[in-house]
């Protein structure tokens, strides 16, 4: 499975056990619905782009969505789950990286 409500609800079923990021398993870690089971490993972060063409030429929509994607990931740094990006950067192609 590669699907993250698939894992989720896998694992809530008791069925194995399973690697989710922090933000979809917090609120079930918290309520004990699950544990966590090596709880000084983690994962190495990884990156999430999103590709857009140059921002001069987008609408005020996807502008609004990539200032919304910076803004949710900014905790993730601020925590130091991610490693130093080019967060919230534009590259000459229109691809982000947030980070």
């Amino acid at each position: 499975m590669n699907e993250s409500t698939a894992h989720l609800s896998a694992v809530l079923a008791r069925l194995g056990v399973t690697q989710l990021p922090e933000f979809v398993v917090r609120p079930h870690l918290a309520s004990g619905a699950l544990v966590r089971l090596f709880p000084e490993w983690r994962r190495e972060p990884f990156p999430v782009f999103i590709a857009s063409p140059p921002r001069r030429h987008m609408t005020a929509r996807p502008c609004a969505f990539v200032d919304r994607a910076v803004e949710l990931f900014a905790p993730f740094r601020a925590r130091g789950e991610a490693r130093q990006a080019v967060s919230g950067t534009m590259r000459s192609e229109g691809a982000w990286r947030l980070e």
